[in-house]
């Protein structure tokens, strides 16, 4: 009976095995997947992490300390060149300038009397002038008295005192008028203060002040945003940042838009990378800026940097770890074995592999 139960035991562990072996073993063998490296050409890319940013921002203030009296403009309008965006209280200012207007025509009117009195003055001038010499004459000859020459000879010298006060008049009243004129446009420039044009044509993103608050010097008002400006800002590892290039085609993904992709070129690439993150800045441009566009939008970045051309890819999901080197498992007509490989590239998806034969079948470990 004990005989019979041993073998009963001995059977049902050996039907076990068989089975474990059948299913681990020998399915497994039957069912690897195999497959061969493909010789082709790979674009290398690197991936970033950031927001839609702009090159330059144009923020908007007042030179002067007053009360906005006119500010219409909401974040997200567009504004043209030159329309007024912001008029402040320009208190006396117009009545000063219309005043000094005023100035300014009275002392030509003051000057167009001064002349049309200084033609009467030099015609009287030289009537007299001509008495006189006439009277000098007959004087030396003796045929007036010297009361009468004293008395043309004193006619003559009111004419020319006159004359000669009347243009000096004119002379002052110019220079009066030189002064209102410079007087007028420091004015003027000092009322241009109180007006904010839009100094491009651009978008409003930030608004910081309403109607009738009152606002500081150079405190901020609005700040412009010129679409062509705009942006993305992304951050790459510095070791993955060497192969960027000026330049480099990109694909760009907006996160309210995750789907499409939008085009763009590496613009500019910092000198300096964080000390802290290890990570340096690479700012790319839109072929054609997305309108609306957000200011601080996340966005992804596919940089395509080099080609490598000719070179053995295989997925990514041959690869694996054994005694702390990488690669793939190498199936020959016996028996599979381990081949540490150098790789060239990896794209998470693909890899491309530097000393593999080209006819090697790799097996592709099944996922756990």
């Amino acid at each position: 009976m004990k005989n019979s139960l041993k073998y009963i035991v001995l059977i049902v562990v050996l039907l076990i095995a068989g089975a474990v072996f059948y299913k681990k073993v020998y399915l497994n063998k039957i069912n690897q997947k195999i497959v061969h490296p493909e010789i082709k050409d790979i674009q290398k890319t690197v991936f970033g992490v950031g927001n839609v940013d702009a090159q330059n921002r144009y923020s908007l203030s007042s030179q002067v300390g007053a009360k906005i009296v006119f500010l219409k403009v909401q974040e997200g309008d567009f504004i043209k060149k030159g329309e007024t965006l912001v008029k402040l209280d320009s208190v006396d200012l117009p009545e000063k300038i219309e005043a000094k207007k005023l100035s300014i025509d009275k002392i030509n009117s003051d000057i167009k009397s001064l002349n049309d009195e200084l033609l009467i003055s030099k015609s009287k001038l030289n009537l007299d002038l001509k008495t006189y010499k006439r009277y000098k004459n007959l004087r030396a000859q003796g045929f007036v008295s010297k009361s009468e020459f004293d008395k043309v000879k004193s006619a003559y010298d009111i004419s020319k005192s006159n004359y000669q006060l009347a243009n000096s008049k004119i002379v002052s009243l110019k220079i009066a008028k030189q002064t209102a004129v410079k007087d007028l446009e420091a004015l003027n420039k000092k009322l241009e203060l109180y007006t904010i044009n839009a100094p491009i044509d651009g978008y409003i993103i930030s608004k910081y002040a309403q109607e009738s608050d009152v606002v500081l010097p150079s405190k901020p008002i609005l700040t412009i945003i010129n679409a062509k400006d705009v942006w993305v800002k992304v951050f790459v590892d510095e070791k993955l940042s060497g192969s960027i290039k000026i330049g480099d085609s990109v694909d760009i993904k907006l996160r309210s838009n995750p789907n499409k992709v939008y085009k763009g070129k590496v613009a500019k690439i910092e000198l300096k990378s964080d000390p802290i993150t290890l990570e340096r800045e690479i700012d790319i441009k839109f072929n054609k800026v997305p309108i609306p566009f957000f200011i601080n939008e996340q966005a992804d970045a596919t940089i395509h940097t080099t080609t490598l051309h000719n070179v053995a890819t295989l997925p990514a999901n041959v690869l694996i770890y054994r005694n702390g080197e990488l690669g793939v498992l190498v199936k020959s007509a016996k028996k599979s074995h381990f081949k540490s490989v150098k790789i060239l590239y990896n794209s998470g998806k693909v890899v491309a592999i530097k000393n593999i034969d080209k006819d090697a079948n790799i097996i592709v470990p099944k996922s756990k």
